[in-house]
């Protein structure tokens, strides 16, 4: 899990609306440029409409963000959105999944 000084507030996730968005087969990420790196997962109800598969999606996810935010040279505001695919992967699959997704976004 990220310490909660790197994770989105509502307000900077509000402010994401302005910043570009990344498509991959297990997640979304919508990123903008800004002064600090943070980032934040989301898990809809339309994806795991149980809250147990809820939490363990997103905890899988921050731990894949952890390995994958490590190589990120410019600070951004992210936010990944999970797939359904995503609640089959593993933690090494996410996290190639978001440095894909990164490289493609140019962070």
């Amino acid at each position: 899990m990220l310490p909660k000084a790197k994770r989105l507030t509502t307000e900077d996730v509000g402010s994401l609306d302005t910043g570009r968005s990344v498509f991959g087969t297990l997640l979304s990420l919508r990123l903008r440029p800004s002064k600090a790196l943070k980032c934040s997962v989301s898990v809809s109800k339309k994806v795991a409409p149980k809250a147990v598969d809820r939490n363990r999606a997103r905890r899988r996810a921050y731990a894949a963000a952890e390995k994958a935010l490590s190589a990120v040279k410019s600070p951004a505001f992210m936010l990944i959105m999970l797939k359904k695919e995503a609640l089959a992967a593993s933690v090494e699959d996410i996290a190639a999944e978001i440095s894909s997704l990164l490289e493609r976004a140019g962070l």
